[in-house]
């Protein structure tokens, strides 16, 4: 049977050396992934919330007659300008 002492001091450092490296490995590419589709996926999904209710104000603006509340937008943000 092999004792910790007959093991060569080499044996120890280099699997203690994989075993780091596996872990750095592991980590990295947990937070790649993460930050990757975490930051990607929620940028597309503010950018089409935005686009959706940029389309939104188009359309309304463009009716015959606007709705209420976006008459309602439109004479608070006439009274903001009168404000400044």
């Amino acid at each position: 049977m092999m004792q910790l002492a007959d093991v060569p001091q080499r044996t120890c450092l280099t699997s203690l050396y994989c075993h780091l490296m596996n872990i750095f490995w592991s980590i990295g590419i947990g937070l790649f992934f993460g930050f990757f589709f975490g930051v990607g996926c929620s940028l597309a999904v503010i950018h089409s919330i935005y686009m959706g209710g940029y389309r939104a104000a188009i359309r309304d603006s463009r009716l015959p007659v606007p709705p209420s509340r976006y008459r309602e937008a439109l004479d608070k943000l006439t009274r903001l300008d009168v404000k400044h």
